[in-house]
């Protein structure tokens, strides 16, 4: 089962004034904050044990790649 741990993850915006675009946008992941909520698309079955279990595996374990969108 996949259970899903938001996070709050601050995002840079480099603006060119001049010509008055967005040039570059830039995740930073040097500053995740904590776990915001944890969820599940099928939440049958779903403990709280689940939700703990899921929060300490994202915390220690390697990110394979950052997916934008949502």
């Amino acid at each position: 089962m996949s259970i899903f741990v938001r996070y709050q993850v601050p995002v840079l915006a480099e603006v060119d004034l001049e010509g008055g675009r967005v040039i570059r946008v830039q995740v930073d992941d040097e500053a995740v904050g904590e776990p915001l909520d944890v969820f599940a698309v099928d939440e049958q079955g779903l403990s709280t044990a689940d939700l703990d279990i899921a929060i300490v595996i994202a915390a220690g374990q390697p990110w394979p790649a950052w997916e934008l969108g949502g």
